[in-house]
């Protein structure tokens, strides 16, 4: 059986994302050395990553066109995304 792993970045206040829909510009405030090295391990050790939809079309505007070692693997795992109204990729790479 494999081992589910839930990773969500959220502000002190609960928060997920800014003030708009998909704004997750926040991210760049925590974003450093250990924080990447620990999503790089986890990373590591997934097999596959889970998205609801809107999280989903978040990740394939920016990660497809990212470099780097996060880039290189959030590109290469499989997906699954759990939605009721996305039924396909609109537009997204194919890598996505």
């Amino acid at each position: 059986m494999r081992k589910l792993i839930m990773w969500n970045m959220v502000t002190i206040d609960g928060f997920f994302e800014g003030p708009k829909a998909g704004d997750i510009a926040w991210h760049d405030y925590v974003w450093g050395e250990e924080l990447k090295r620990f999503s790089t391990e986890t990373l590591k050790s997934a097999g596959m990553l889970l998205f609801g939809r809107v999280t989903y079309q978040v990740m394939a505007s920016y990660w497809p066109t990212a470099t780097g070692e996060v880039a290189n693997f959030m590109n290469s795992i499989p997906k699954v995304v759990f939605s009721t109204t996305l039924h396909k990729q609109n537009g997204a790479t194919p890598a996505w």
